[in-house]
């Protein structure tokens, strides 16, 4: 009888929770919404669009995958229109009000100035402290690391390339993902901006012109730390997949690794990256909206 009572109760708990201990179902997919490139110049019209789509889509969480802002000044020469860190504010409280877990890292067009005051921004703001959202933001310059009940998150804020990065950017070092991720003990999703250097005309780091602008060491890197999944942003024209050998991965196509580089927002492109705990494998799926 005391058996029988157990066996129930163990059931129960199972049922009621959907896995033991609280776990994510492991043959149901942890979905996350990217998005990369905003360069919003007060212009948030696509970024609502995009976040609608992952409302749709009933995503677990958001990933801002760099150059929420335009810079102008760093881009054009020219003074901003908007300051960079209003836009940065702006993008990262519009996506907040929707309640999601959002994991941001800056691109190659924020400065340490804008980020930070964004930042202090957000955490004054009465509104979102009002509906308890404020703690849903993972500034990922600061926690570089999430050990997770599903896939890890390591994290690369800013650009490897510092011919492309304003003065007071982000100099990403790649050199210290090695360490980071002997933190970590499940596969690892890399959030980062610039991508590494890749070699296929499909490749993630491809300009129109064909030529590959990745980095060759944060490759090397990538490599030695077995990072099969990860997301990056900065070439627009280049959205896409591609695996660890650099083959392409087309849309929906489950792998066993994934590199993703969801498009510009600014042109009304995103994506939904799918991982799926019980055999470590991913998909992706394109998210593209009018751009007005």
């Amino acid at each position: 009888m005391k058996k029988l009572i157990l066996v129930l109760l163990i059931s129960f708990f199972i049922i009621g929770c959907g896995s033991p201990q609280g776990f994510p179902d492991p043959s149901k997919p942890t979905t996350f919404g990217i998005i990369a490139d905003i360069h919003a110049d007060g212009d948030y019209d696509n970024l609502g669009k995009i976040l609608d789509r992952f409302e749709e889509k009933e995503v677990d969480a958001i990933i801002i995958a760099g150059d929420l802002s335009l810079n102008e000044q760093h881009s054009y020469g020219r003074p901003d229109k908007v300051e960079d860190d209003e836009e940065i504010y702006m993008v990262l409280k519009r996506t907040l009000m929707r309640g999601y877990p959002t994991y941001v890292i800056p691109g190659n067009h924020e400065t340490k100035e804008a980020w930070n005051k964004a930042m202090a921004r957000l955490k004054d703001d009465d509104f979102l402290d009002k509906i308890k959202n404020y703690d849903k933001l993972f500034d990922m310059t600061k926690i570089r690391t999430l050990d997770r009940k599903d896939i890890d998150i390591l994290s690369l804020p800013g650009c490897v390339d510092e011919k492309v990065t304003p003065e007071d950017g982000f100099i990403a070092d790649a050199d210290e993902l090695f360490v980071l991720s002997q933190r970590l003990d499940d596969d690892i999703l890399l959030i980062g901006h610039c991508p590494p250097l890749g070699s296929g005309d499909h490749g993630i780091d491809v300009l129109e012109s064909g030529k590959h602008v990745g980095s060759e060491h944060l490759l090397e890197v990538m490599q030695d730390s077995d990072i099969k999944f990860a997301v990056f942003g900065h070439i627009h024209e280049s959205a896409g997949a591609v695996d660890q050998k650099d083959a392409e991965v087309m849309p929906r196509q489950v792998t066993s690794s994934l590199f993703f580089n969801p498009g510009a927002s600014q042109d009304g492109s995103a994506g939904i990256f799918y991982y799926y705990k019980v055999d470590g494998r991913a998909k992706y799926e394109e998210i593209i909206v009018s751009n007005k």
